[in-house]
């Protein structure tokens, strides 16, 4: 959608099962039960694009929405009825706290098909090994998969931030923050201090899942 829209195509979209949001302004959010059906072969969406060669372009119109974020309280009361969906949200929010024992995985670096495997392995004595590509390697590379607690005005939650956006939160390679935290762990919390003064513009999957019975988001 957002590629026909940057070319300059206006595509006509159709949700259904969608929640509509007040804050900030009206705004339309698909959620797990939602259909999302792009240009479908309806009548309704032939007149409307017969309508729009006419008149789009010569009318005013007022815009409801201010903003496409939501807040975490919403995310949060959210049913979700469907455990493959993967809702995407954008919050306004702070860092409340990060996890500085776990931030990081030792990642295979076997290379397939020109795509680092990139998974967790498990140090031996020779070196580390990847069950996936059951390959033993001298070395491994740091990755990060940084466990935070991100909060705005209505609530909190934990999330987790992999690779390239944990890099872009913290600043510097997983490697670097690893060895802050073993030779100078003043210098770290500092660091986190500096992270946690900041507002970022998170976007957020959300998936529901099951666990000991339990139904998780």
């Amino acid at each position: 959608i957002q590629k026909r829209i940057e070319s300059g195509v206006q595509p006509i979209i159709c949700v259904k099962g969608g929640k509509v949001s007040d804050y900030n302004g009206k705004s339309l959010l698909a959620i797990g039960v939602s259909t999302i059906l792009i240009e479908p072969e309806m009548e309704a969406v032939a007149d409307l694009r017969e309508w729009m060669t006419l008149y789009y372009n010569i009318t005013n119109f007022i815009h409801l929405s201010v903003s496409c974020t939501t807040t975490l309280s919403e995310i949060s009361s959210m049913q979700l009825k469907v455990l493959e969906s993967f809702p995407i949200y954008r919050v306004i929010a702070t860092m409340k706290e990060m996890k500085t024992d776990e931030f990081y995985y030792n990642a295979c670096i076997n290379v397939v098909n020109a795509q680092q495997c990139g998974r967790k392995t498990t140090q031996t004595a020779n070196g580390w090994f990847c069950s996936y590509c059951n390959i033993e390697f001298a070395n491994m590379e740091f990755k990060y998969a940084l466990k935070m607690c991100i909060k705005d005005s209505s609530s909190h939650v934990w999330a987790i931030a992999f690779q390239e956006v944990a890099q872009e939160i913290v600043g510097m390679p997983a490697k670097e923050l690893a060895t802050m935290r073993y030779e100078n762990y003043l210098a770290l919390s500092l660091h986190i201090d500096g992270i946690r003064s900041k507002i970022y513009n998170f976007k957020i999957w959300s998936k529901l899942e099951k666990y000991q019975d339990m139904t998780c988001c």
